[in-house]
């Protein structure tokens, strides 16, 4: 079961998204959520001091905002810094914590190359799985599991169900193949996990582009979340997403769980 989670705080982050799943967060039982003043997004440049400034204030209404929803909420919170601190502090801040929460930006902001980026960067200095939230927030119940019978994919599962430990979820593990025989045989893995620690879930193999099944499955069984086992494609000595993350990291109706 989770307890603390480094919640990141970035005024060019949908910060509506962050704040819905802190209160779902908040109710599944004794946690303490650290808010991370940050520049996830980078710093602004060429800027004057009063946009500076501006953007200062910005940082420190959406911290007054968090503090504000836990205490509502009667949820435990930490604030790690009284400014934004940058990406690399922030991750030496994040170590310890079980996971680390934040949103997509604000499209008409910022691009998601920064984003993308520093996920990257989060995923190569920082142990922790991470929770890029939607808006608006499902109901804590489906979670959906991209499965390939992949170390990355066991250590998703695995990981998520003993954070989430007590919570009635139910998982919907689905292998995208147009091999049959070769689907079944990924998928035992899954069923015994699922036996061993008695989980409520089923397991599904389907035919056809996975960013295509995964996409139209999450809609239609309201996914609170999906699950996903990074697979990093090293391209000139640099870690990238690759084609079925990155559609899924851009779609901001999709709460995304990512481990590697």
């Amino acid at each position: 079961m989770f307890k603390r989670v480094a919640v990141l705080v970035d005024p060019m982050l949908d910060c509506r998204a962050i704040f819905a799943a802190c209160k779902q967060l908040g109710k599944i039982g004794e946690v303490v959520l650290l808010a991370i003043p940050c520049l996830f997004m980078g710093k602004k440049t060429n800027v004057d001091e009063s946009q500076t400034q501006t953007f200062s204030n910005s940082h420190a209404r959406k911290i007054s905002d968090f503090i504000r929803l836990c205490a509502n909420a009667k949820i435990d919170y930490e604030i790690a810094s009284s400014t934004p601190l940058p990406i690399k502090e922030a991750m030496t801040t994040i170590q310890g914590t079980d996971f680390v929460l934040l949103a997509r930006p604000e499209q008409a902001q910022a691009s998601f190359k920064a984003f993308e980026k520093n996920i990257r960067r989060l995923f190569i200095h920082c142990a922790s799985p991470i929770l890029i939230s939607a808006q608006p927030q499902t109901q804590m119940k489906n979670v959906l599991v991209a499965w390939d019978g992949s170390p990355e994919a066991v250590r998703t599962l695995k990981i998520h169900t003993q954070l989430f430990q007590g919570t009635p979820l139910h998982y919907l593990i689905v292998l995208c193949s147009d091999d049959s025989m070769s689907a079944q045989t990924q998928l035992h893995s899954a069923a015994d996990y699922i036996a061993h620690h008695n989980l409520s879930a089923e397991t599904f193999a389907l035919g056809g582009e996975p960013v295509t099944i995964l996409s139209a499955t999450h809609k239609r069984i309201k996914a609170w979340q999906i699950l996903l086992g990074l697979h990093r494609r090293n391209i000139f000595g640099k870690k990238k997403f690759g084609k079925t993350s990155k559609t899924l990291l851009r779609d901001p109706s999709i709460s995304l769980f990512l481990y590697d």
